[in-house]
């Protein structure tokens, strides 16, 4: 059963049966196509993928058994940061690197144990919630890069 429960898990984590294989989502898209807004819609690729990825950080923490303070995440980058070409493809290998490493954490992981000793969930909300946070943005990013190419 329990091996049953972590194929689930990192099916969902690749976009298995409910979503677009998250690489899939992100191929094809440069630092030019990133920074483009689409009005009147808040944010754009580049700002999408770097949420996606400072929070898939903290999970992947959280799952190594650390402690990250959740508080201090700056969930959007800084326009500077967005000027720096460069910054876009290291969020992308950032953010690959982060999907192979959540999904062997998931393979290996004890999925029951308490996610700290302040969130007393287990360990697997925190798996799905990395699937749908993915999912949710995932959809949002195929939207503006449909929109936007």
């Amino acid at each position: 059963m329990l091996e049953s429960v972590r194929d689930s898990l990192t099916n969902g984590l690749n976009g298995a049966n409910s979503h677009i294989a998250p690489l899939k989502a992100i191929s094809g898209i440069d630092s030019s196509l990133a920074r483009k807004k689409l009005e009147p819609y808040p944010h754009n690729i580049w700002e999408l993928l770097h949420h996606i990825v400072v929070w898939q950080d903290v999970l992947i923490e959280n799952l190594k058994g650390n402690n990250p303070d959740w508080k201090r995440v700056q969930n959007w980058p800084t326009d500077e940061s967005m000027q720096v070409e460069e910054n876009f493809y290291d969020l992308l290998e950032r953010y690959k690197e982060g999907l192979k490493e959540l999904d062997a954490l998931t393979k290996t992981v004890d999925l029951t144990r308490p996610m700290s000793d302040e969130y007393k969930d287990p360990i697997i909300h925190l798996v799905i919630v990395a699937i749908t946070h993915n999912s949710y943005h995932l959809g949002q990013i195929m939207l503006l890069k449909k929109s936007l190419q």
